[in-house]
This record gives C-alpha cells, sequence and structure tokens, in this order.
C-alpha cells in the first residue's frame, strides 16, 4: 500500500534526504558505483520514511536516525 504524504512532509524528507546523502557521499573514500549509490539511496529512504512514519518530524534528527540504521545493517 502507497503512503501519503502532505506536502510540508514531503519538503522534510526531502530535506534531511539532501543532509543525509551530502554525509554518505562525504564519508566515501571513492566514488560511489551506481549499484552502491543505487542501494544506499533505497536504504536511506527506507530508513527516513520508517522515522517519519514512527512520528519524527525533525530533518536533522530524521538523518540521524536513518543514518545510524544503515550503519548497523
Amino acid at each position: 500500500m502507497a503512503r501519503a504524504f502532505d506536502p510540508e512532509t514531503v519538503k522534510l524528507i526531502a530535506i534531511a534526504y539532501d543532509l543525509a546523502w551530502r554525509d554518505i557521499e562525504a564519508a566515501s573514500i571513492e566514488p560511489l558505483s551506481l549499484a552502491q549509490r543505487t542501494e544506499a539511496s533505497a536504504a536511506l529512504t527506507k530508513h527516513l520514511l520508517a522515522a517519519v512514519d514512527e512520528g519524527e518530524r525533525d530533518p536533522d534528527k530524521l538523518k540521524l536516525i536513518a543514518l545510524n540504521a544503515m550503519k548497523a545493517r
């Protein structure tokens, strides 16, 4: 089932995604391959949406939650 988010929530998800993606790219020693970028993007999105579903609405906290979840896997 598809999720529906209001425009403000979509905006904060996009902000959190951009913040987290900058950190992911900065932490990479070498440029990510297309496959790595695709996998990381999917994982980041999954964890951001899960945090939003849990009620988090702060972009900085969303970023940290998603990045920590990605490190844990």
